[in-house]
């Protein structure tokens, strides 16, 4: 049976750990069964038992710890009240039925408040008064009372919001107490959330659109929020005390009541509008509603421990206008060697192709990459199977320049063919220009046909000495018998 127990108790170990997460969101929560005990004191001008000053006051206060002077009925009799704590926790607690005795033992949740009560009992511990341990908690409602005052007038304010009692019947006697509950009469009514608001125009400066807010809280209440983008912006910052820090939908950055922060984008974002929004909240106190001790003796509201809320939100617009050029690159291929646009039908080639662009962001990385083409097939140019590719990366030191991309493959069986470069220019992984143009001659190379040798007989005059052995004619011996004409009798002889 103890067997049974132990893995039981280890079985409950682990529960506790899964569900961990799930308690330290409700931890805050007054829940389970809690002790109380009533407070006395050392009298006027003294302290509380558990150690807390009272300050001075325009009120009287006993051993008990009983609070007399604040106000009477119709009849002359005094309202009175007094001080118990939560001793589980070591937390004030206060009584919701004045005219019974304080609790004095154990009890558990009642909780049975309504919406309207929670709401008026949340803003009212932000504003008045609060023990935890030693620690003493003012608001802004209570903040120049004494510790007995302030307290008493938060309690005279948890009678009037959850009424167990015709308050009507009295009238408060004091004065300057009466002041201070017509404030918190009124203020717990108030939105006491958060809120973000502009402290300047939108400003174009260092390349970017700037804006000015500040985290605020009404009644000088303390707290914080994330601050975050309704959207994703590209390069969006968030600077607080001088630094910067990236922001987004997603991801933000903690600010606290008070403190101002710009919003930065890059004034090349396209005309857009935005939502700067804050998640968190202030200074507040859970509080959950105890059932009495025991006949006779009050219920009680019990209070949880000091915390900053996370459940309020704000938000303010933030717009900007500008005209975003489109981003075009345009390219040039040569031969490396001499820059000429043919390259020999080589073992070892290089194309560069000089890319030109056009309204990149300065300061971006950028990547161009490239492959060569076929132009009689439109098709990649195969090299022992393979594309031909290459690529550049650099940060953009201004809006308008140019980067080469060098292919270096082997041309030796490329011969007649026309060679054209595609590029693509990426921007942190995404295309944002391309130059793929089949008939562009800018981007075209050609590769010459070696010139084929030549069949055709020479026509230049032979210098080689002669090989012939037939005789000259000068030596052959004349075989003619025609007598020669110089024998023929001149016709000047003839008689006259």
């Amino acid at each position: 049976m103890n067997r049974i127990f132990n893995l039981f108790g280890l079985f409950l170990l682990f529960l506790g750990v899964l569900l961990n997460p799930i308690a330290s969101i409700a931890e805050t929560i007054p829940s389970g069964t809690k002790e109380f005990k009533p407070i006395g004191s050392t009298g006027n001008g003294g302290q509380w038992n558990d150690g807390i000053p009272l300050g001075g006051s325009y009120l009287n206060i006993d051993k008990d710890g009983i609070i007399t002077g604040f106000a009477k009925d119709r009849n002359g009799n005094e309202w009175n009240g007094q001080k118990f704590k939560n001793i589980t926790d070591n937390i004030i607690a206060y009584c919701l039925n004045f005219n019974e005795q304080s609790p004095n033992g154990v009890s558990n949740p009642a909780g049975d408040l309504t919406p309207e009560q929670k709401k008026q009992l949340s803003n009212l511990l932000k504003l008045g008064y609060v023990e935890e341990g030693g620690k003493v908690y003012k608001g802004q409602g209570v903040t120049t009372l004494s510790n007995i005052d302030a307290f008493t007038t938060t309690q005279w304010m948890v009678h009037e919001i959850v009424p167990t009692w015709d308050m009507s019947q009295f009238t408060i006697t004091n004065p300057q107490l009466q002041a201070g509950v017509d404030n918190l009469r009124q203020w717990i009514n108030y939105d006491l959330s958060i809120k973000v608001n502009s402290t300047g125009d939108l400003v174009k400066e260092d390349s970017s659109y700037k804006q000015d807010f500040q985290l605020t809280a009404p009644m000088n209440l303390q707290g914080n929020a994330d601050i975050t983008l309704s959207k994703d912006i590209e390069g969006a910052k968030i600077i607080v005390n001088g630094v910067a820090s990236d922001i987004n939908s997603k991801n933000g950055v903690k600010v606290n009541v008070g403190d101002t922060f710009t919003i930065s984008v890059p004034d090349t974002t396209a005309t857009d509008d935005i939502e700067i929004i804050a998640n968190g909240g202030t200074t507040s106190f859970t509080f959950m509603k105890y059932d009495r001790p025991q006949a006779g003796q009050q219920q009680s509201l019990v209070i949880g421990q000091e915390s900053i809320s996370d459940d309020e939100r704000a938000t303010a617009p933030m717009k900007w206008d500008t005209e975003v050029k489109e981003i075009k690159i345009g390219t040039t291929a040569v031969d490396a060697k001499d820059d000429d646009k043919e390259i020999a039908p080589e073992k070892n080639v290089t194309i560069k192709d000089s890319v030109k662009y056009e309204n990149l962001i300065v300061g971006k990385e950028y990547t161009v990459t490239g492959k060569l083409m076929d132009k009689s097939t439109n098709s990649p140019l195969l090299v022992d199977g393979k594309e031909v590719t290459g690529s550049t990366t650099f940060t953009a030191k201004e809006a308008n320049g140019s980067v080469d991309v060098n292919f270096t493959f082997d041309a030796s069986a490329l011969e007649g063919k026309s060679i054209v470069v595609f590029e693509k220019l990426f921007q942190d992984g995404k295309e944002v220009a391309s130059h793929e143009d089949i008939t562009d001659q800018g981007q075209t190379v050609e590769v010459p046909k070696k010139p084929e040798p030549s069949t055709e007989p020479s026509t230049e005059p032979s210098t080689a000495p002669s090989t012939s052995t037939t005789p000259s004619t000068s030596s052959v011996p004349s075989t003619s018998t025609t007598p020669s004409t110089s024998s023929v009798p001149s016709t000047s002889t003839a008689p006259i």
